[in-house]
């Protein structure tokens, strides 16, 4: 039932006779050296539940026969070269917890038809070059654990339905082109613990709300154009292990609420320094913020 051949410098293509073995289950050939796409004889293996054959040299655009085989749980092709557009057939895979699609040269949009897997947990989509925005259907997608969009390219407001996932935990939203304030309602999706959100077009205030995240252990706003003070609400934030202000527009004194996370596990805090711009953030405290970044310092 199970199949895995995994870091052994596999080379050449995927064999198509693997899919006509009766009893196969599990496919894992992951981290070697094949080359070629996915085969469409895919749709013969009609027990398949998990196909994992991330880190390789695969390449081309992924067969649309993959939404045959609506017995899969698990699907990961990241780090490889797949191109032009996610097959819009990946949505008849109901089944489906973890569709892992980082990592490649995808581009288009973020096919609305996902948003039927409605078991998915998580959803690995970094690093392509696709464009348009979040489709906000996808706030459907309530047993989601994981949601990294993370350098695609997308843009346009983060919509505020994906407060109802309150069991997402890691939301990686960084390095695209998302505008507008940053949204209160973060502050109702309480399971989260990492929420990236650096390298964006975000602009206002950090809302208050923020503080209401407790299992909150990494926060980045990192090179984005908010501005205003940092609230002292993210001191209630006492799980918060990495802080990262800077490249931001960010004033005043580092909230002593926030400070006394040091005491705790916040081991990153950085922030800008004051400059003659009126801009950055001053830490009274001392060793309160861990590193100030200068106009002049790329980190």
């Amino acid at each position: 039932r199970t199949l895995s051949i995994t870091r052994n410098h596999l080379s050449g293509t995927i064999p198509t006779e693997i899919f006509r073995m009766p009893k196969l289950e599990h496919l894992s050939l992951y981290a070697n050296q094949m080359r070629g796409s996915v085969p469409t004889h895919i749709a013969q293996a009609t027990r398949l539940k998990s196909f994992l054959v991330s880190n390789n040299l695969l390449f081309g655009r992924l067969t649309s026969y993959l939404g045959e085989v609506t017995t899969l749980e698990k699907l990961s092709v990241g780090f490889n070269e797949f191109w032009r557009g996610i097959p819009t057939e990946l949505g008849l895979l109901t089944n489906l917890r973890q569709l892992v699609l980082e990592d490649n040269r995808f581009s288009g949009t973020i096919p609305t038809e996902v948003a039927r897997l409605t078991n998915m947990e998580y959803f690995l989509f970094s690093r392509n070059l696709l464009k348009g925005t979040i489709p906000t259907i996808f706030a459907g997608l309530t047993n989601l654990l994981e949601f990294r969009i993370a350098y695609t390219g997308l843009g346009g407001r983060i919509p505020t339905e994906f407060q109802v996932l309150t069991n997402l935990y890691r939301f990686d939203l960084g390095g695209n082109n998302f505008g507008g304030t940053v949204m209160t309602e973060f502050g109702f999706m309480s399971g989260l613990s990492w929420l990236a959100l650096n390298d964006n077009d975000l602009t206002g205030t950090i809302p208050t709300e923020l503080g209401f995240c407790n299992n909150m252990t990494r926060l980045s706003f990192k090179s984005t154009n908010v501005n205003g003070s940092i609230p002292t609400e993210i001191g209630y934030m006492t799980a918060l292990q990495d802080l990262a202000m800077s490249q931001t527009r960010l004033t005043g004194s580092a909230p002593p609420e926030v400070c006394a996370l040091r005491l705790l596990d916040l081991n990153l805090f950085v922030t800008d320094c004051p400059g003659r711009f009126d801009t950055g953030v001053s830490c009274a405290v001392p060793d309160c913020c861990t590193f100030c970044r200068r106009g002049d310092q790329g980190a």
